[in-house]
């Protein structure tokens, strides 16, 4: 491997934002010594829980898997940032308990049954009240509040304790100039404080089947009728018609698209699919999981 064959492959990943990835490389990069990579899964927008966790979120999976096989990585930490949630005050902490509680059991079998066997699911819970970890925030500083604190030091700490070289993020808009609404904000806040001793790779934003709201995060879904959850007894078919019905044409598009790219990169990292519709697929790969 050598950076022109990992620019190309950046590139022609239809499931990765290329420009931000290749303004956030590492020179390192390819000097990873079997290090780690890690990606962050809220349970929240600013103002309610999400319901489950997205399909979408198997993209981040995916691509995150694929840069483990592509570059040597040791390990792919998915990290369920559930003390962050708190930070939140609308947030009822029974609510979030049980919401963490199912996503944790979700992903432990999606690993499994798709064979990550590199994949280790962590809590912020579990190791945010650690001495290491209580130091580590005590080096950081923002003028953006607690989350941001916190986002900041899990690079950090996921740094040091798990040797991670590459950190996994998303995009909503790569032409805007205000990164606020994403995590490129935390990520070069922490460029900015630490240097360039991570990389960052962004995944495209979640599709939604929704006119007014088309792009998403990845791993939050707050409204049923528009997303498509990881969830056992979830009707894709159905909630595709409905949307048709009532959501313009280039939306329905585009999260069709984005759809089938997840559902490509599946079977090239997992095992072939049935042929059929790109909602056919989406069931067979959610009816896989929880069977």
């Amino acid at each position: 491997m050598d950076m022109n064959h990992l620019v190309k492959t950046l590139e022609n990943e239809p499931l990765i934002e290329h420009h931000p990835s290749l303004q956030r490389m590492a020179d390192t990069i390819l000097n990873n010594n079997g290090g780690a990579l890690f990606y962050g899964t809220g349970l929240c927008n600013a103002h309610k829980l999400t319901i489950a966790m997205p399909f979408d979120a198997l993209g981040m999976v995916l691509v995150a898997e694929k840069l483990r096989r592509m570059l040597g990585l040791s390990r792919v930490f998915h990290h369920i940032a559930d003390t962050h949630a708190f930070c939140n005050p609308f947030n009822d902490r029974e609510a979030v308990l049980r919401r963490v509680d199912e996503i944790e059991t979700v992903m432990k079998q999606l690993v499994q049954r798709l064979g990550l066997s590199h994949f280790d699911i962590l809590k912020s819970s579990s190791f945010d009240s650690s001495p290491e970890y209580v130091a580590f925030m005590k080096k950081v500083t923002t003028s953006n509040g607690e989350y941001a604190r916190r986002e900041l030091t899990d690079m950090i700490w996921y740094r040091a304790q798990h040797n991670v070289v590459i950190k996994l993020g998303w995009v909503i808009q790569t032409n805007a100039t205000d990164s606020s609404f994403d995590e490129r904000w935390y990520d070069d806040e922490y460029i900015r404080l630490f240097g360039r001793s991570l990389s960052f790779v962004y995944v495209k934003a979640g599709r939604t089947l929704n006119s007014e709201h088309p792009k998403a995060v990845p791993y939050i879904g707050i409204t049923e009728e528009d997303r498509i959850f990881l969830r056992a007894g979830e009707q894709v078919r159905a909630k595709f018609d409905k949307a048709v019905r009532q959501t313009k044409k280039d939306v329905m598009y585009g999260a069709t698209n984005y759809f089938a790219a997840i559902c490509r990169l599946y079977e090239s990292l997992v095992h072939p699919l049935d042929k059929g519709s790109v909602p056919q697929k989406i069931q067979q790969i959610i009816d896989h999981i929880f069977e």
